[in-house]
């Protein structure tokens, strides 16, 4: 997968980044839910070009439903990278409780709320000492035409042992990004389009560029509990105007765009 130019901002390319708690609101008689996925991604280069990014991918989430309004999820995962350092690796886990609305608008506006604790299980966590994160997110999710669209401001507050790693690489302290999703339904199959954008602090007070990810997606409900997904994605920084670049916006670049194949088990 190619690798993210702002930590906290990827996992995009096979997570919906539609609330969790619908998981659990779509639950009528028992209060725990969630799924797992398995994916497989690659970018444009030829698997024996030096720029060749392949690896498979998997994770599972659990949802329990507290109450009408509130829900806890657990989510895990792992990777097989098959370029430069392969092997086997974790990411890190994450537990959240969400509440699914705090103030309702129009007739299917909801505003809702999500805390989540990031615990170090990742081998790129554990070298820069990370000892956990804490982010706070909202989200205002609507439907209109048949559309469903989904935003959702979020803060990330990193916590580690110390401010530098062994080499002298700064770490990131504070990340501020906004996700935005906007999706429709035809029978069994469902397309969105995923844009997130974002930037960090370290710890010494200094803002990187803004960067982005971009995600086009097709998914179809194959069973009642099974479905597949195809997406594309694609990364850069755009303009900053205290920093005074462009940087190289792509709206799409073929070879260095990130492309996946998934299943999801929902249950």
């Amino acid at each position: 997968m190619k690798k993210c130019r702002l930590s906290g901002l990827c996992g995009l390319a096979i997570a919906s980044t539609f609330p969790l708690t619908v998981l659990a609101e779509n639950l009528e008689e028992s209060p725990w839910g969630g799924n797992a996925v398995a994916y497989y991604s690659q970018n444009g280069f030829d698997k024996d070009d030096y720029r060749s990014i392949r690896s498979l991918n998997w994770s599972a989430t659990g949802t329990y439903r507290i109450s009408d309004l509130y829900s806890a999820y657990l989510t895990s995962g792992g990777y097989r990278k098959y370029e430069d350092e392969t092997g086997d690796f974790f990411t890190d886990t994450a537990l959240g409780l969400s509440r699914s609305s705090l103030v309702e608008f129009g007739e299917t506006g909801k505003v809702g709320a999500q805390l989540q604790l990031t615990l170090p299980t990742s081998e790129f966590s554990r070298k820069d000492d990370l000892q956990s994160g804490v982010r706070l997110a909202t989200s205002v999710a609507a439907k209109a035409l048949g559309i469903d669209f989904y935003l959702s401001p979020r803060y990330r507050k990193n916590f580690h042992e110390y401010k530098t790693t062994v080499n002298g690489k700064v770490l990131t302290e504070h990340i501020v990004s906004v996700v935005g999703n906007v999706g429709y339904g035809l029978g069994d199959a469902y397309f969105q389009g995923t844009i997130i954008g974002g930037t960090s602090w370290t710890y010494l007070d200094s803002r990187r560029d803004w960067t982005y990810v971009g995600e086009i997606k097709a998914s179809y409900l194959l069973t009642e509990y099974l479905s597949a997904a195809l997406s594309a994605s694609n990364s850069g920084v755009y303009y900053d105007a205290e920093r005074g670049t462009l940087g190289n916006i792509d709206l799409f670049d073929e070879k260095e765009a990130t492309y996946t194949a998934s299943l999801t088990f929902s249950f």
